[in-house]
C-alpha cells in the first residue's frame, strides 16, 4: 500500500551534512619509523559549534517530519519516492544575488533532511529516494519563516 503525499514544515536555521572525511591510521614501529596499519579512520569535518547547529537542525526536522507522519496517517515507505524541498534561509543585509548561491551546498542540505527523513520513519531507507524534484534555496521573507518545506510522495514513471 502507498501513501498519498507528506507534507511539512521544519522551522528553524537550515544547515548542512558535512562530508566525511577519511585518513590512514599509522604508528610507529620498533625501528620507530611511521608505518600504516591498513586502517581507515573517517571524520566529520569542521568546528565543533557547526557540529553542534547541525545535530540541532536534524533534530528539528526529523521531529517534524514524525508530526506530520503521524498526523497525516503515512506508513513507512519501502518503495521509490520522489522528495521536493524548498529551504528557506536568512536574507543578508546586502545579498550579492537574488537567491542564496551561497556558503549552503543545496546537494548537502538535501542529504541531512533525507538522513533526518529516514531517523523519522518516512522511509525504510535513504535510497528510497530516487528523484528530487524542484528543490531550491530561497531568501525567508514575510510568508516564509526561515526552515524548509518537504514534499514526500511514490515515484511513479510512465
Amino acid at each position: 500500500m502507498t501513501n498519498g503525499t507528506l507534507r511539512f514544515f521544519a522551522a528553524g536555521e537550515p544547515r548542512t551534512q558535512g562530508s566525511k572525511r577519511g585518513f590512514a591510521i599509522r604508528r610507529k614501529n620498533a625501528q620507530r619509523q611511521w608505518e600504516y596499519t591498513g586502517q581507515v579512520a573517517y571524520s566529520e569535518g569542521g568546528s565543533a559549534e557547526a557540529h553542534k547547529k547541525y545535530k540541532a537542525w536534524r533534530q528539528a526536522v526529523m521531529l517534524a517530519a514524525i508530526d506530520a507522519k503521524n498526523a497525516q496517517g503515512w506508513e513507512t515507505a519501502d518503495y521509490p519516492l520522489v522528495v521536493t524541498a524548498h529551504f528557506y534561509l536568512e536574507r543578508p543585509k546586502n545579498p550579492r544575488f537574488p537567491t542564496p548561491a551561497t556558503d549552503l551546498d543545496l546537494d548537502k542540505l538535501l542529504r541531512a533532511i533525507c538522513d533526518a527523513m529516514k531517523d523519522a520513519g518516512i522511509y525504510v531507507n535513504d535510497n528510497r529516494v530516487c528523484s528530487f524534484a524542484n528543490c531550491d534555496k530561497l531568501y525567508a521573507d514575510h510568508l516564509h519563516s526561515p526552515g524548509v518545506e518537504v514534499f514526500v510522495k511514490e515515484l511513479l514513471l510512465h
